[in-house]
């Protein structure tokens, strides 16, 4: 998880929150705790964000989660398991 800055008081437009999103979940962030890049991974990397009711209600984060590419649930933690 990551929280949008400080300095963000509304809640971002869907491409800015798409562009946070894939940049802090694919990222460099992505490569620390999983172990490789997330070009090379076998996971499907995919983020939640807040929505307007949940901003309103102070969700400033944006979530990461790892799915295995066919969609069924990973078992055991994606960190350091460079997949």
């Amino acid at each position: 998880q990551t929280p949008f800055p400080d300095d963000v008081d509304t809640l971002p437009n869907e491409g800015a929150i798409k562009s946070l999103g894939e940049g802090f979940c694919q990222g460099e962030d992505f490569t620390k705790y999983v172990g490789i890049e997330s070009g090379k991974t076998s996971y499907q990397v995919e983020y939640l964000t807040p929505g307007e009711g949940t901003w309103a209600q102070g969700d400033r984060k944006i979530t990461c989660v790892v799915t295995q590419g066919d969609k069924s649930q990973v078992k055991g933690s994606a960190k350091n398991s460079k997949k």
